[in-house]
């Protein structure tokens, strides 16, 4: 009897080793990791609108030419140039599978309803994500450590087949440190895509901008200048996409806010889950990054409605 009092006195206290997380603090990183996961399908769509844009402005320079191998010429461009923008955006959404994989195994794992054996999944986790972050540092400026894949399903193999709260704890303890590195890399690099920096040039906002300059002013030479052009169906379509130039330069700078918000709350989370800190500030934070997806939500309906 005293040994296996003993036996019962050890499992307690290796279990204590790893202090359990509180319901509160497996909230917040819950709230996160959803409102990260919803992110995730926006910044792609930024690309492929302006994809969109871009070719019709094309068509219209092309409107105004009179050789017809000039018109197949200019079409077959926009084409291409089409193709080759939404290529982009496929290219785009590869560091947001990796990203979205990762939010979403972080919502599942703060889950206080999540009961299953991870452990089973852990081998085809690992070697999936090896898979993608080979995939993305093949095509990213800023690079992932080839060794992340391995961290995040070790982190998650901590679980085991009884999904009790230290095992639970500790594993997000190991998930979430492990995951700091790839959420800070990659939205970076989303930032520097859609933002540009002091040593880039090309960036989505300087097409979007300049995108809008070059059809205001090829619309007003092509059409509104011509004989009849000031009418009402031609000014409301001039009227409309200059709109849809504003409505995507504001879901990118939103894209772009969001992100960083994205970045610096996950720093957060590494740090808080080490500490017994207080969570209404935190959960504060977590609300604002709600907020934050939500408006980004708002632009794309105002963008494609």
């Amino acid at each position: 009897m005293k040994n296996q009092y003993l036996i019962y006195l050890f499992i307690l206290i290796a279990l204590s080793g790893c202090s359990v997380l509180s319901d509160s603090q497996l909230k917040n990183i819950n709230v996160y990791a959803t409102a990260a996961t919803s992110y995730s399908n926006y910044p792609g769509e930024v690309i492929r609108y302006y994809a969109k844009l871009n070719q019709d402005n094309r068509i219209l320079k092309t409107s105004n030419l009179k050789d017809i191998d000039a018109v197949n010429a200019g079409l077959d461009s926009a084409r291409k140039n089409y193709n080759f923008r939404i290529n982009l955006a496929a290219d785009f959404d590869l560091s947001l599978q990796l990203f979205r994989q990762y939010a979403a195994l972080l919502a599942k794992l703060s889950s206080p309803d999540y009961i299953t054996d991870l452990n089973t999944n852990s081998t085809a986790l690992g070697e999936n994500n090896t898979s993608l972050v080979k995939q993305y540092n093949a095509k990213a400026g800023k690079k992932l450590p080839d060794e992340i894949g391995t961290k995040l399903s070790d982190a998650v193999f901590i679980a085991g087949k009884r999904w009790i709260k230290s095992r639970q704890s500790k594993a997000l303890k190991e998930f979430i440190p492990a995951g700091n590195v790839l959420i800070g890399t990659i939205t970076d690099n989303l930032v520097t895509t859609l933002e540009g920096d002091a040593t880039s040039s090309g960036s989505v906002r300087e097409l979007i901008s300049f995108g809008k300059s070059d059809f205001k002013d090829q619309y007003q030479i092509i059409v509104l200048t011509k004989p009849g052009g000031i009418n009402y169906p031609s000014l409301k379509v001039y009227y409309e996409t200059l709109a849809r130039f504003d409505s995507l330069e504001a879901m990118r700078t939103q894209c772009v806010l969001t992100a960083k918000k994205i970045k610096t709350e996950h720093e957060k989370l590494t740090q808080d889950i080490q500490s017994k800190k207080k969570l209404k500030e935190i959960f504060s934070e977590s609300a604002d990054l709600i907020t934050d997806v939500r408006k980004l939500k708002n632009a794309y309906q105002t963008l494609v409605n």
